[in-house]
Order: C-alpha cells, then structure tokens, then sequence
C-alpha cells in the first residue's frame, strides 16, 4: 500500500512538472531531464512510471477521457438527447478538475484529444446499441460520428476561447437549439 502511495505520488509530481514546462516551451523541446529535475525525482523513477513522453501525455489523455466517459455514462441515452447541457455540463466539470492537463490537451497540436474523445464515446454508443437490441448500421455510425465530432469541436472551441462572451448555459441552449432544429427535419 505504502508502495501504490509513493508511486501515485511521482506520478502526479510528475505530471504537474510535464504541465508547467509545457506552459513555457513545445511538448517536442521537453526532455525527460527537466521534468525529472522539476518534479524532484530521478529520471529512473520516471521511466519506471512512463516509457516516454509520448507515454505519459496518452496517460493524461486517457486519464481524463476515461472520466469523462465515466461520468456521461451516469445518465440514458434519452437524457442526454433531450438536454445536451447535461452533457456539457459534465464535460466541463471533468474538465474543471484538471484545467492545466486539459488546457494542454486542447490546444496541443501534437495530441488528439477531441478525435481521442469521439471515438470512445462511439464505441460507447455502438456497445449500448447492441446490449440495447437498438440496430447499430453504417449510417448510425456516420451520424453519431458527425453529431460527436461537431459537438466536441464547437466545445473545444468554446472552452479555449479565452474572451467568451457567451456562457456555459448560453452555449448550451444555443448548441441545444441547433440540434434539435437539425434533427427535426
């Protein structure tokens, strides 16, 4: 147990130390050096965490879009296409959580967050179709991609703008609005 505590706790150190730098220089100009000398740890502590920092970016990204995914499986499918604030409301909340990891997320070019993101939530829809008894087609599968894929880029959008005028309640009804009026017709 003593050994899980020392382990969790590098690796948030170490984490937090990767976020920092990447605050001041590209993800491609960090070295395994300066993380380790930032998080206070041996450079052999981090490989015995990551293998890289490749590795470690996938861990936060997979970290967070596992919580995410966690947290929208709470409500049905019909909660969450009748009301889409619920959806972005528990996005932003996971979000919230971490702002520093998912700023870097979401704005670094060199990561796939958002198409990390559709695509399980896909395979989440196509797992609920089939234990369901819901047919699960081509098509279905080209419409939850597109729904997906617009919905989470208009977010990102939103969510890294940093003069927003509109408000997580006003996104929300207008994005809301705009759904319901394309799948109405």
């Amino acid at each position: 147990m003593e050994m899980d505590k020392r382990k969790l706790k590098s690796q948030k150190a170490i984490k937090h130390a990767f976020v920092e730098l990447a605050c001041e220089k590209n993800i491609g100009d960090i070295t395994v050096i300066e993380i380790a000398e930032n998080a206070g740890i041996s450079r052999k502590t981090f490989y015995l965490n990551y293998k890289d920092i490749d590795d470690l970016l996938l861990k936060i990204q997979d970290q967070i879009i596992g919580e995410i995914i966690s947290c929208v499986k709470k409500f049905t499918n019909q909660e969450l296409a009748q009301d889409t604030y619920l959806f972005f409301k528990t996005l932003t909340d996971v979000l919230q959580e971490n702002p520093l990891f998912t700023n870097l997320l979401m704005s670094n070019k060199t990561t796939n967050f958002i198409r990390e993101l559709s695509e399980r939530f896909l395979v989440n829809v196509k797992y609920f179709c089939v234990d369901n008894n819901i047919e699960y087609t081509e098509m279905t599968e080209y419409l939850f991609a597109f729904y997906l894929t617009g919905i989470l880029h208009s977010y990102k959008l939103w969510y890294l703008n940093k003069d927003k005028k509109l408000t997580l309640d006003e996104f929300c009804t207008n994005i809301s609005c705009c759904i319901r009026k394309m799948f109405a017709e």
